[in-house]
């Protein structure tokens, strides 16, 4: 697939194809890399301190993993995806329905209702930016004063490392320069993302929105440039304890993925 999810390239479609896809790979082809990411997800959401029973909305659940584990652990949640296919499927995987999964995008979450906290994994990249504007304005309706919002984000910084074709587009997006003859080509077609996240800008990106970052994590390491590296997941590291003890500075640029956990202002 090429193009640019949330641009040109078409997130329903890709998702609606992928959804036992996914599963697969959530359950079995990429265990280690979904255990790792949840784990990353869980140790900083154990920094809110949420309330037993706080209400927690997870928008774009996919299969409902994330959403069951937060049931578990006796938080009400709400899982929201605009895909039905990936509902019908979370909804499947939940027999005791200890989580309501609803279908519905950025436009509709905030008819979900008040709450203390909202999830968000590997989604936000995906939007188009009226999707994020909807997106922002939900949070101002449905997230109560103080309450906590957790993304993990495709990370901006990730592309200098790369050298790969997103390198490129990092200079050309950010320093109007062309170095397309400097960095390894890629091969094949490439899906990239509309909406990403700096590291060195994200806090402010929170703060534009009335957040404060409390905690943020780093997750899949890169020892080398991903051409470097086997295919898949081969040569990443997936552990997030062994993330951690990496000096930080390396890692904002050699995990493709940034985690945030930001609380909003207890007076808007």
């Amino acid at each position: 697939m090429s193009g640019t999810f949330g641009r040109d390239a078409d997130s329903v479609g890709y998702w609606q194809a992928e959804a036992d896809r996914y599963h697969d790979h959530v359950g079995a082809s990429r265990r280690t890399y979904h255990a790792g990411r949840l784990a990353t997800a869980s140790q900083l959401l154990e920094r809110a301190d949420l309330a037993p029973g706080a209400r927690i909305v997870d928008f774009g659940c996919g299969d409902g993993i994330y959403s069951r584990e937060l049931a578990s652990d006796g938080y009400a949640v709400t899982g929201l995806d605009l895909v039905e296919e990936m509902v019908v499927l979370a909804r499947r995987l939940d027999p005791e329905r200890t989580v309501t999964f609803e279908t519905g995008g950025a436009a509709q979450l905030a008819s979900v209702g008040s709450c203390d906290a909202v999830v968000s994994l590997n989604v936000l990249a995906y939007l188009t930016d009226g999707e994020m504007r909807d997106f922002w304005d939900a949070l101002e309706e449905i997230l109560v004063p103080g309450g906590y919002l957790l993304v993990s984000h495709s990370n901006e910084l990730f592309d200098l490392f790369a050298l790969n074709a997103g390198t490129a587009e990092f200079f050309a997006r950010n320093f109007d320069a062309d170095v397309r003859g400097l960095v390894a080509a890629e091969d094949g077609p490439r899906a990239a993302y509309n909406v990403r996240a700096n590291p060195l800008t994200y806090g402010e990106v929170l703060a534009g929105h009335g957040f404060e970052e409390v905690a943020r994590a780093y997750f899949n390491f890169h020892p080398l440039p991903p051409a470097l590296l086997g295919e898949g997941d081969a040569g990443r590291v997936l552990d997030p304890a062994q993330i951690a003890r990496v000096p930080e500075w390396k890692q904002q640029f050699q995990c493709s993925t940034l985690f945030s956990l930001s609380r909003r202002a207890a007076h808007p």
